[in-house]
């Protein structure tokens, strides 16, 4: 029979030791964290609890945008008609569809359909039973729009239809680019997906909580996360929203030393970032170094805004900057900037405001 399990509370260090050893002479497992939020982090991991928002595909995050996407996701959940999310590129769009799916139907299964195999597209609404997810619907051909708004209408389809975009569906639908039909199909249920941006209480929650995940897929000891490496990764503006968060918090994971993530284990474009601006004038340096943190802070904010304009379309960018293609590419590699986190993000009428 195991032991009785206590959660201790306390931002207070020897208070909780305190508690702790008073517990266990009385026989009881007890796990002391600092904050309400750790508490939670804690308590989703043991088994038992019937809150399914701590599960894997919880939405992380206390911001009040983060806060009304739960309770949307919630509600839709008790309802049965397809759902359609909106949001840029990289910013959760698929997690928040398993969510609901989570919400929902837990022990159905959920099949994400290749926009790209016809095959799996008509068996998936045909025969699949469960929570049926299609990505990118704007990227459909315009017979598939109309298929899928058909099969989203039809009394014979066996799943729920969640499907996602990148766009703004009354707009697309305005420019010709999505089928009326199609978003029609939604009728009220569309749910924004707020770019990472607009959620920056956030980061810190979604970086322990992506730290800690990476820690126990690859078996490694817990990684704390210093002060001056969150202030870096939440003053950055994050042009690739969630997905590109975790890409550079899984390279940092690898670099990190002493059990502690810090800003110097961060990509190279996040710590130029959170430099402050005055130090480019310090005479501390070489003129040359000096020169140089300066183009380069000017080269990636050029390419930041200059594939934003573009939607990440590297040729149409390259034309307008007066460069070669193969010299854009490079110096989007010198920046780690990948024109795939950009190819949603054309201009702001096309997202859902």
């Amino acid at each position: 029979m195991q032991s009785p399990l206590a959660l201790i509370v306390d931002d207070d260090a020897a208070a909780r030791e305190r508690a702790r050893e008073a517990l266990a002479r009385a026989g009881i497992t007890a796990v002391a964290v600092a904050s309400p939020r750790e508490a939670l982090d804690v308590l989703r991991r043991f088994p038992g609890s019937d809150d399914r928002s701590m599960g894997p595909d919880r939405i992380d995050g206390r911001s009040e945008a983060a806060g009304a996407l739960v309770l949307r996701i919630r509600e839709l959940a008790e309802l049965d008609g397809p759902v359609l999310f909106a949001g840029e590129a990289g910013s959760g769009r698929a997690h928040a569809a398993r969510s609901l799916h989570g919400w929902s139907t837990p022990s159905e299964p959920f099949t994400i359909v290749p926009e790209d195999d016809p095959a799996a597209f008509e068996v998936a609404f045909r025969q699949q039973a469960g929570t049926v997810f299609v990505a990118s619907i704007e990227r459909l051909p315009w017979p598939k729009q109309e298929a899928l708004a058909a099969a989203a209408a039809s009394p014979n389809a066996r799943g729920r239809l969640l499907a996602s975009t990148a766009l703004d569906p009354r707009v697309a639908v305005e420019d010709g680019r999505m089928s009326k039909a199609l978003i029609g199909a939604f009728r009220q249920a569309i749910v924004r997906i707020p770019p990472l941006r607009e959620r920056s209480a956030d980061i810190a929650v979604l970086t322990r909580s992506c730290v800690e995940e990476l820690c126990r897929l690859n078996g490694l000891a817990p990684i704390a996360v210093s002060a001056d490496a969150l202030a870096a990764l939440e003053t950055y503006p994050w042009p690739g929203n969630v997905r590109q968060l975790r890409s550079a918090i899984e390279s940092a994971v690898i670099l990190a030393e002493g059990g502690t993530l810090r800003a110097r284990d961060l990509p190279e474009y996040l710590r130029r970032a959170g430099a402050p601006a005055a130090d480019a004038g310090r005479a501390d340096r070489r003129f040359r170094d000096a020169k140089r943190s300066v183009v380069d802070a000017f080269e990636r904010a050029y390419l930041e805004d200059l594939l934003k304009r573009h939607g990440g379309n590297v040729t149409g960018a390259a034309e307008q900057s007066g460069m070669l293609r193969s010299a854009l590419q490079r110096l989007l590699r010198k920046h780690e900037l990948h024109s795939a986190d950009f190819r949603s993000r054309g201009g702001p009428s096309r997202y859902a405001s």
